[in-house]
C-alpha cells in the first residue's frame, strides 16, 4: 500500500473554526502510522450520497489508485440528503479531478423537516433513514469488493440500522463486519466516544485533538490485529 484515501463529513477535517485550531485528523493519524501518502476527500456538513460518489469518482479517474490504495471511509448522517449545485462555489467544493459540488438538507433541522413535510406525507423517517444508510453503505461496499479495492468503513455519526424488520436483518447480515469497525457499537462511534469521553471541543460538537488521536489509535489497533494493511 502507498495511500490512505479517505473521506466522511467534518469529523474527517481538521477543525480550525475560531477559537479552535485542530489540525490532526483521524485520515492523517492513520496515514502517519503507516506510512502512506494521505488523501483526502472529506467534506463538513454532507451526507453519504457525496461520500459514495466522489470516491467511486476517484477511483474511476485513477484506476491504478485500486492497486495501492486503503480507503478508510466514515459514514455520515443519513439524515443529511446531498445534492448536486449548479456550479462550485468555493475552494471546498473542489475535490481533485471532479467538477461536481455538493450541498445537503439536513432533516433532523428545521429546513429538512418542512421539507418531508411538504412533499412526503406518507414518509416513515426511520426507515427512510436506515434505507438511505444501508443504500450508500451496499453501493460502496460492492464498489470496493468488485475492484479488489483494500477498505474499512467506521461511523464517525451515529445511525438507523433496524427497526425489526426482517429486512432489515438481511440487511445487515450482508455487509462484511470485519470491514467495518466496531458495527452497531454506538459507544465507538467516533461522534459518541469523544462525547462520552469529554474529547470534544467546548461548544463546537467536534473531537479535540485528544479526540482524533485516541480514535486513530483504536481504528490502528483494528487495522492491524486483521492484518488489514500488509
Amino acid at each position: 500500500m502507498q495511500y490512505l484515501f479517505t473521506n466522511g463529513c467534518s469529523y474527517s477535517k481538521p477543525r480550525t473554526v475560531p477559537p479552535h485550531n485542530v489540525t490532526v485528523t483521524v485520515g492523517g493519524e492513520v496515514a502517519k502510522h503507516f506510512n502512506l501518502k494521505h488523501i483526502n476527500f472529506a467534506q463538513g456538513g454532507r451526507g453519504n450520497d457525496r461520500m459514495f460518489l466522489t470516491t467511486a469518482l476517484y477511483f474511476i479517474q485513477n484506476p491504478d489508485r485500486m492497486k495501492d490504495t486503503f480507503a478508510l471511509i466514515q459514514l455520515s448522517s443519513a439524515g443529511r440528503i446531498d445534492y448536486p449545485t449548479k456550479k462550485l462555489q468555493g475552494p471546498e467544493d473542489a475535490m481533485q479531478g471532479q467538477d461536481t459540488a455538493y450541498r445537503a438538507i439536513n432533516i433532523f433541522k428545521d429546513n429538512g423537516q418542512r421539507f418531508l413535510q411538504q412533499n412526503f406525507s406518507k414518509l416513515d423517517q426511520i426507515q427512510f433513514l436506515i434505507q438511505r444508510y444501508y443504500s450508500s453503505l451496499i453501493n460502496l461496499q460492492n464498489f470496493f469488493q468488485l475492484h479488489k479495492i483494500n477498505y474499512l468503513f467506521y461511523n464517525g455519526l451515529e445511525n438507523y440500522t433496524t427497526t425489526g424488520k426482517k429486512d432489515h436483518d438481511n440487511l445487515d447480515s450482508y455487509i462484511d463486519k470485519k470491514r467495518f469497525f466496531a458495527w452497531n457499537d454506538a459507544k465507538l462511534v467516533h461522534y459518541n466516544f469523544c462525547v462520552d469521553n469529554k474529547l470534544e471541543l467546548e461548544n463546537d460538537g467536534h473531537a479535540s485533538k485528544q479526540g482524533v488521536i485516541q480514535y486513530s489509535n483504536l481504528l490502528i489497533d483494528y487495522i492491524d490485529t486483521h492484518s488489514l494493511i500488509l
